[in-house]
């Protein structure tokens, strides 16, 4: 097993030496440390802490040695504090991971670095490096200016009095400026337009682009301060994040990775471009040495909105680190997660009835078709299992095929979703990995009453409910209002329609006994909350925290004011009917939603953990006049076809089919029976 020597500046020890808050901005804290840890032995290495310059030192002192050194160190003094870690190890003739001496060196001083850029045809904003006051009446720049310490991070020295219009306040600034941070002011002139972060990972010809981010600022003052330090130790006030696809961010891919290359930068990072007036990326800085917090920094966020979760970006950073020294003993974890050397095998396991007569069956097989044509552009050898027959011939079936994973989409058996918790039984039975809920989950929610019996038992809101004909009495402290007659098992809405929705507990079991003469099955009666409806998609594993695709939130457009505003079988699948067209999502909301937001979330973790849930699962509320959130449903296994709900939200986030695809094929998220 390779061991890999982790070199890292505390922020802790230096607060503690009597360092500012914003001198000890760029250096870690212990969670930051931990997560990197856990994340370089989950991908199959041996971890030794070293800590500081001084630490590395002494170890190196001691005759210490590791295969390769994992280097965040910021450094303390000097504008090539960075380079000082990486110097030393070259001296040592140890590899390690990120850019060497040199390139942290150059890209440390932003002139230097854009000097170089621009010399290879990079667009970046004309810029003056001052020493003095004095040398500022001569600057020939168009105002307004932009400027800030040369050789800083973390945002430190960038705030609003950064965007300067005047001689006069230029030379205020600068003098300021000059004054605490000892050291020259880069002044470059100002870009009013997007700002983009590029997520780069590998080293020359090896390096690519994971992903464009776009920060967007909530109020209008704050996009003058860009990435400052406030914006930065404040950011989730001030900037939220979005994945960009357009061409404009395909420039700045294209921009960030020529500059990545001339700089010499290795294995990962990001570079930072604004826009000018012509909506032109232009190159502003890059960072070699990525913050990797993974709940805040740009890096990891960026790569989590991209589908890569933080060990698999650790993992990769690790993997191009150890090509790139020659070290070829990579761990197996590795090997396998982008060995391409034989083509994985696949069985997309799925619902096969006898025919495809509902819009629901039909779109069960539209979702097969596009993830089975994701999964060969993927490079994976596909087989395709209808779940019907015997299981000893459908296990027969999935044996031949041999394969590494089963992707499971079986909603139903026989038309009854009661019973599709056989399909994960039968490959628990055969230890076959394969995507999505648990058994144990899949059976819990396979009947909404039982779901809702668990939820109440823990406490958690969900409307009140009759099912048992033989005890009336359970429901008679609400026995009056509205009920919505709903499928006991049924996700898809079969049999849910504007007349489902009666007054009166009376009518609602004469409408219970209907329905189940009608479709057969169980049928039971909820208390009908006459409010909002919003769905909120997840991703993830079973004991980790997910993480959430945007909230959306369906909306009634045009419906009678005395009708019954529920997403009916209409409204999910016939597509000419006024039911469909009029019920729309949306996913854009105000500050005044941001509690109830929160409410929703809390509620939705603590279901994935009562449940055990993993994969992609949708919750669904509705919410009453008081703003109080109920829980009306749980899908753990959501429709994937492209125009599904659960897709929507993920193309929000910018997640295309295959990025939700990949996801949901980590080993992580692949349940195996033990």
């Amino acid at each position: 097993m390779i061991t890999v020597g982790l070199t890292y500046d505390l922020q802790d020890d230096y607060l503690a030496q009597g360092f500012s808050k914003e001198d000890a901005a760029e250096f870690d804290k212990p969670q930051t440390i931990d997560a990197i840890e856990k994340a370089i032995s989950n991908n199959g290495y041996f971890v030794e802490r070293i800590g500081n310059l001084q630490a590395l030192v002494g170890c190196l002192a001691q005759g210490k040695r590791w295969d390769i050194v994992f280097n965040i160190c910021e450094g303390v003094k000097g504008i090539a504090r960075e380079a000082q870690v990486p110097a030393l190890l070259e001296a040592y003739n140890i590899p390690f991971v990120f850019s060497g001496a040199e390139t942290m060196v150059i890209t440390m001083d932003k002139a230097l670095a854009k000097r170089l850029v621009a010399e290879v045809g990079v667009p970046t904003p004309k810029f003056a490096v001052i020493k003095d006051p004095e040398e500022v009446k001569r600057i020939d720049l168009s105002f307004p200016l932009f400027v800030k310490p040369l050789a800083e991070g973390t945002g430190k020295g960038i705030s609003r009095s950064s965007y300067i219009e005047n001689r006069e306040d230029l030379i205020e600034q600068c003098g300021q400026m000059l004054k605490q941070y000892d050291q020259p002011v880069l002044i470059e002139e100002y870009l009013p337009g997007r700002d983009l972060t590029v997520g780069i990972v590998g080293t020359g010809e090896r390096a690519r682009v994971i992903g464009v981010m776009e920060s967007f600022y909530k109020e209008e003052n704050s996009k003058y301060e860009g990435q400052s330090f406030y914006n930065k130790e404040h950011w989730k006030n001030v900037i939220y994040y979005e994945i960009a696809k357009d061409k404009t961010a395909e420039k700045a891919a294209e921009i960030a990775l020529a500059s990545w290359v001339v700089l010499g930068c290795r294995d990962g990072g990001r570079i930072d471009l604004r826009c000018d007036k012509n909506n032109i990326p232009c190159f502003l800085e890059v960072n070699p040495l990525a913050g990797l917090q993974p709940s805040y920094s740009d890096f990891p966020m960026l790569a989590e909105k991209m589908g890569i979760e933080y060990e698999d970006l650790i993992g990769m950073i690790m993997k191009e680190a150890c090509i790139r020294s020659g070290i070829v003993d990579v761990s197996v974890a590795v090997q396998a997660l982008y060995s391409n050397e034989q083509k994985r095998r696949i069985v997309v396991l799925y619902s096969g009835e006898d025919s495809a007569d509902r819009e629901d069956e039909i779109d069960t097989l539209v979702q097969l078709e596009e993830i089975t044509e994701e999964l060969m552009n993927l490079d994976y050898e596909v087989f395709s299992v209808a779940f019907k027959g015997s299981t000893g011939k459908i296990e027969g079936m999935i044996r031949q095929y041999k394969p590494d994973v089963v992707f499971n989409l079986v909603e139903s058996v026989d038309r009854s979703d009661r019973l599709q918790y056989t399909a994960t039984a039968l490959l628990d039975r055969m230890n076959i990995r394969y995507t999505g809920a648990t058994t144990p989950a899949v059976a819990m929610l396979s009947s909404k009453v039982q779901t809702k019996n668990i939820l109440q038992q823990s406490g958690i809101p969900t409307p009140g409910f009759y099912a048992n004909k033989e005890e009336p009495e359970l429901v008679r402290s609400f026995i009056d209002g509205h009920w919505i007659v709903k499928s006991d098992t049924e996700h898809a809405s079969v049999g849910l329609d504007p007349d489902s929705v009666v007054n009166g507990l009376d009518n609602a079991v004469r409408l219970i006994n209907k329905k189940e003469e009608m479709h057969g099955g169980r049928w039971f009666a909820e208390k009908y909350i006459d409010g909002r409806e919003f769905n909120l998609a997840m991703l993830g594993r079973a004991g980790k925290e997910p993480q959430f695709l945007p909230l959306g939130e369906i909306t009634f457009k045009d419906y009678p004011v005395d009708a019954a505003k529920i997403v009916d079988y209409m409204a999910k699948w016939e597509k000419e009917s006024f039911n469909y067209q009029s019920t729309q999502r949306r996913y854009d909301f105000g500050q005044e939603d941001n509690i109830l937001l929160d409410q929703m979330k809390e509620i939705c973790l603590k279901c994935w953990k009562i449940f055990g849930l993993s994969g992609a699962v949708r919750i669904d509320f509705r919410v009453d006049e008081k703003c109080q959130p109920w829980v009306i449903d749980i899908n753990a296994n959501p429709c994937l076809s492209s125009d599904a709900g659960f897709m929507v939200a993920a193309a929000r986030k910018g997640m295309t089919l295959q990025d939700v695809i990949k996801v949901l094929l980590k080993e992580e998220l692949c349940n195996v029976s033990n």
